[in-house]
């Protein structure tokens, strides 16, 4: 098996003993043993599948050498689904539009979202679980959410059974039970029944007739409107026919707003539409077309430290930055107007049909195939670029992105107690005053001693280094550490001296409604003894099903601020200390953009 890097690593054979091995699905070697080989020294991960079943991830400790593992599944219980439509309603033709999510709760999964992204999920949960797991029994460690297509004929699954999940779906469906929570006894059967309520649908078609030619990029995005929270909520995409017609089909009666984006060579469109939804109606958007005709040149560009730019090829559409697009007006405009991500290439010059006159937010944001495309020993002055520019008639945008080219080399060595050693951490090198991270990476801590090396442009920095995951009380305070140091162009090789960390006990005290459907605490460094922070999101866990949580390795003499809301805490020297949380956050994105 070769690394994330596909650097080919020594191996060690793993053989796995399947207790139900009828249950089990494509994997190396046949009958009842399959043998995997894993990087010797490593954590090892497997994901065993099986067809009318969730997947499963086995995980295993660091190995030098071969071992033998026994799988044993746990009881499946069988869950009938029966969807019952109602007059005036109906199910979307496509089928990602027409999907039950069924997912087990966070603490099954494992989940960390908050922190240490630099594998795509779910793979980096996986393998922060796995790099977790102590237990001696290795059994399955993860069960994945699941979308299952929704028909009007019974459909049945099997679920691994001892556990609470909750169904989701984008589709105005009721049930029986109006909290989604299904609970599964190992070698049962449950019914859910749903029904799909008198549901709307909103059509249009885009004005393709605005480009110069066949459109390369077509797309339109759906949100939903809650107006007594200030924001829109992400629905559904749909991909226009080649006439620019969409349909949103199986909506809940509701206002949305339509946004729609189309591109052909050097020319971009958008347009945003508002619509209404009532039960077995919706609306019909006719044409839409661009707000405005008369177009903006936008040209981002990356520049040296000397200002002069750096020519790179744009590559493929897929390979395209996204930049935000936001218009900078008083609230509720911000909701009826145009605010997306729109893909644009780099070094050319694009016109923009449909930005309103105005003040307009245009952001950057970290796209790793831009990164990939930077000259060799090269990498972004900031993680991001957030820019605002006076929009009018013909205006040109010049979004310069600085680069820098003399990177400095650093090596750090951070020593760590017998009571982290299996744990993973996460580190980071942030600028005073900025909110992403500049460098950053996670290891598992194997030994006494562990090393951190990348290169990164000479200056001054936050360096942060925290553990991750979703720990138990028991586990205790793990040590962390917090420093500032510049890194001279010369490059930077120091010892790094952790310091105990606190845990943090903590309860969400908010509605019970809000906690069955959210359920992530996450917290940000605002302040280190008395020097300002801004490690924007370092700190992050799920809630059980009673609203607890444990965080650990929290700096002593931090305060701290809750990700989701102005709440903020001094934490204090004593190695464990209680909080209450009022708000929690939503979850990650399944989908979408």
């Amino acid at each position: 098996m070769d690394d994330m890097n596909g650097t080919a690593l020594e191996a060690s054979p793993v053989l796995l003993e399947l207790a139900d091995p009828s249950r089990i699905g494509s994997g190396p070697g046949d009958g009842p043993v399959k043998d995997w080989s894993v990087p010797a020294g490593a954590a090892g991960a497997a994901m065993v599948t099986a067809p009318g079943h969730l997947p499963l991830l086995l995980a295993w400790p660091a190995a030098t050498e071969g071992r033998d593992i026994e799988v044993v599944f746990p009881a499946g219980s069988d869950l009938e689904i029966e969807l019952v439509v109602d007059p005036g309603a109906s199910l979307p033709l496509e089928e990602e539009a027409r999907t039950l999510d069924l997912m087990p709760p966070p603490e099954v999964l494992g989940l960390h979202p908050l922190s240490g992204l630099d594998q795509p999920e779910p793979v980096r949960a996986f393998l922060a679980a796995a790099a977790q797991r102590t237990a001696p029994s290795w059994r399955p460690l993860v069960e994945i959410p699941r979308q299952i297509p929704l028909g009007e004929e019974p459909i049945q699954v099997t679920l691994p059974a001892g556990d609470r999940y909750r169904w989701a779906s984008a589709l105005p469906l009721v049930s029986e039970n109006p909290d989604h929570w299904l609970d599964l006894p190992p070698g049962g059967r449950v019914v859910l029944r749903l029904r799909l309520v008198g549901a709307g649908t909103i059509r249009g078609r885009l004005d393709l007739s605005s480009l110069p030619g066949p459109a390369s990029i077509s797309l339109v995005r759906l949100y939903r409107l809650q107006w007594e929270k200030q924001r829109a909520v992400f629905v559904q995409r749909a991909v226009p026919n080649g006439e620019g017609e969409f349909v949103f089909a199986g909506l809940a009666p509701g206002e949305y707003r339509v946004d729609g984006l189309w591109q052909a060579g050097d020319t971009w469109c958008i347009a945003a539409r508002l619509a209404e939804v009532g039960s077995g109606w919706g609306s019909d958007l006719g044409l839409v077309v661009p707000a405005v005709s008369a177009p903006v040149v936008f040209h981002p560009f990356l520049v040296d430290q000397s200002g002069a730019e750096i020519g790179i090829e744009p590559g493929p559409p897929e390979s395209w930055p996204e930049f935000n697009l936001a218009p900078l007006r008083g609230f509720p405009d911000p909701l009826a107007g145009f605010v997306g991500a729109v893909p644009f290439p780099v070094g050319r010059r694009n016109k923009i049909l449909g930005m309103e006159p105005g003040r307009w937010n245009i952001l950057r944001r970290p796209w790793p195939a831009l990164d990939e495309a930077l000259p060799e020993r090269a990498r972004f002055a900031n993680p991001s670029d957030n820019r605002s520019y006076e929009i009018g008639d013909g205006r040109l945008l010049e979004f310069s992105m600085p680069v820098d080219t003399d990177l400095a080399s650093v090596r750090l060595t951070v020593g760590f107690p017998d009571s982290s050693v299996g744990i993973t951490y996460h580190w980071h090198f942030i600028r005073p005053g900025e909110d992403l991270p500049l460098l950053k990476g996670s290891f598992q801590v194997r030994s006494a001693e562990e090393t951190i090396a990348g290169e990164i442009p000479a200056g001054r920095y936050q360096f942060v280094l925290l553990p991750d995951g979703r720990l138990p009380l028991e586990r205790g305070p793990l040590p962390s550490a917090l420093e500032v140091m510049t890194v001279p162009p010369g490059g930077l090789d120091q010892v790094v001296r952790t310091r105990p960390g606190v845990t943090l006990a903590g309860r969400y005290l908010g509605p019970p409604e809000e906690l069955a459907r959210l359920k992530i605490i996450g917290f940000s460094i605002r302040e280190w003894r008395g020097m300002p922070w801004n490690a924007f999101n370092c700190l992050g866990t799920v809630c059980d099903a009673e609203g607890n949580f444990v965080i650990h390795g929290v700096p002593a003499g931090s305060r701290i601020q809750e990700a989701f809301s102005d709440q903020t805490w001094v934490v204090g020297s004593a190695p464990v200390q209680e909080i209450e949380v009022q708000q929690c956050g939503p979850p990650m994105p399944s989908g979408g953009r």
